[in-house]
């Protein structure tokens, strides 16, 4: 009987050389067992088990909620049909539906606090060009490693506020004592990108006031390591104490900062939806909340009625886990604030409106040489094409401008609409005034030399229509007023 305790208990994993035992639910060495076991049989029990036809081995350890079945049968079949221990199990408080007063009233706490969080921003817009309330986007993210566990949600929710102790960790200490300390854990920045990634075996995964500091190169570094974190399932990973190995994670990701430019992130980035609260903890409610919600939290029921909240809430229609994050007001503040630094002092100037921001369409080359040299801005190529987007200026692409037999590339930084219906070949020939031409030291007025009076006519004329044209759709002189420019875009590639 006691051997046939054994070979239901003990699991010899072959990848590590390890053994797991149902009855502690740990790894141990040979000795252990040997040890622990050794006077079951009359000979090593090592060996012994290795000619037992009764043996359970498996490959490795995995982290797999969608394949867990229960505690007593923790082997697995894998997609490959290779036999693994799955470690995942259910964990956390009991979940209680609120039936009293005071339970009610505490998941009314945690309500309260979620919308605290996302009112000042209020809404984001997803993939689809819908306006999502972030209040059930929020709730949404937080319901899947409940509802659906195994699924992963491939982007993550980022808390920013300059102010500190206004909820953000609270909300994630909440979801891991409702899911247990073994399916979600807080880390810190550094270990995000550090070989072992041990965090990943977890269902929830809370980066606790990320930083990124260096050059802008180090942080798009990072940001590179972190990507596949937040959207892959599979991952290279060197746990401790063990070989190399392919991980797989289904981890859902949130993080907090108290900084504008914590992360170098852009405008079209898809794996972060990115939320400023915006308050401070006073005009948050200060201690007349946060008090007792704490209480609440340590020494009520209030995680036990969340976990029961997030497990029968129904997920809205529009959350689709696989879907990139939405698109936030805040998301375009970090995108200018963690960007490259050639991002705001390219804005400045473009803002002012001053040379070579003074026109409608400017070439990307000549201008990029001219405010290098004129403003003293250091960065490449890539830095000031990414300015250019950030700001809003849509790409026209290569044309050829016949007076001065160069080839530009031409970009449209105001007036959009103007230029709806028209060519290529009409754009830099009858509205694009070029700073210089055939070198470097001459002047657009040089090149106006050489123009035909036909020419210069022609250029002014196209300069005067776009004056017109400004002068009549923005009456008030601000460009930016009610630009529909997504549309224009739109329209123009039609």
């Amino acid at each position: 009987e006691l051997q046939k305790q054994f070979y239901k208990n003990v699991i010899f994993i072959m990848l590590d050389d390890r053994w797991y035992d149902k009855s502690t639910g740990s790894e141990y060495r040979a000795t252990p067992i040997r040890v622990k076991y050794g006077s079951y049989f009359e000979g090593d029990v090592i060996k012994t088990f290795g000619n037992n036809p009764n043996a359970q081995l498996v490959e490795k350890t995995i982290y797999r909620p969608d394949l867990y079945k229960d505690d007593d049968d923790p082997i697995v079949i894998d997609e490959k049909g290779l036999y693994q221990l799955n470690n995942y199990r259910p964990g956390g408080v009991e979940e209680i539906e609120p039936t009293t007063p005071e339970q009610l009233e505490e998941l009314e706490m945690f309500k309260k606090l979620i919308v605290k969080l996302t009112k000042h921003e209020g809404t984001g817009i997803d993939v689809n060009g819908n306006e999502i309330k972030l209040y059930d986007y929020v709730l949404d993210h937080l319901s899947m490693p409940f509802q659906r566990p195994g699924e992963k949600v491939r982007s993550a929710i980022v808390f920013h506020s300059e102010a500190y102790q206004v909820g953000k960790s609270t909300v994630f200490k909440i979801m891991r004592k409702g899911l247990g300390q073994d399916n979600a854990t807080i880390i810190k920045p550094e270990n995000a990108t550090a070989r072992e990634l041990g965090f990943l075996e977890h269902q929830s995964v809370f980066i606790d006031e990320i930083k990124i500091d260096g050059s802008i190169e180090e942080k798009y570094s990072v940001m590179n390591k972190m990507k596949p974190l937040m959207t892959e399932e599979l991952h290279d990973s060197r746990p401790l104490f063990k070989d190399w190995r392919i991980v797989h994670s289904t981890a859902n990701f949130m993080l907090s900062t108290n900084f504008k430019n914590a992360m170098a992130v852009e405008e079209k980035e898809a794996r972060y939806t990115c939320i400023d609260i915006g308050k401070t903890r006073d005009e948050l409610g200060g201690d007349n909340f946060y008090r007792p919600l704490y209480k609440a939290f340590k020494h009520g029921t209030l995680t036990n009625v969340v976990k029961w909240f997030l497990s029968t809430r129904k997920i809205s229609d529009t959350f689709i886990p696989e879907n990139p994050c939405l698109k936030t007001n805040f998301l375009k503040v970090m995108s200018r604030e963690g960007g490259h630094p050639v991002i705001p002092e390219v804005e400045t100037i473009f803002k002012e409106g001053a040379e070579p921001f003074n026109q409608s369409l400017i070439a990307f080359g000549e201008t990029w040489k001219y405010i290098k040299k004129e403003y003293k801005i250091k960065g490449r190529d890539s830095d000031f094409r990414k300015a250019l987007i950030t700001l809003g200026c849509e790409e026209v692409g290569e044309c050829k401008h016949k007076i001065s037999k160069r080839k530009v590339h031409l970009y449209i930084i105001k007036n959009h609409e103007f230029f709806t219906d028209k060519t290529k070949s009409d754009m830099v020939n009858k509205y694009w005034v070029p700073l210089d031409a055939d070198g470097p030291n001459e002047t657009s007025d040089q090149i106006r030399n050489k123009m035909t009076l036909d020419q210069i006519k022609e250029l002014d004329y196209g300069q005067g229509e776009i004056q017109r044209f400004a002068d009549f759709r923005f009456p008030d002189d601000d460009p930016d007023d009610d630009i529909a420019f997504e549309e224009i875009r739109k329209r123009r590639k039609k």
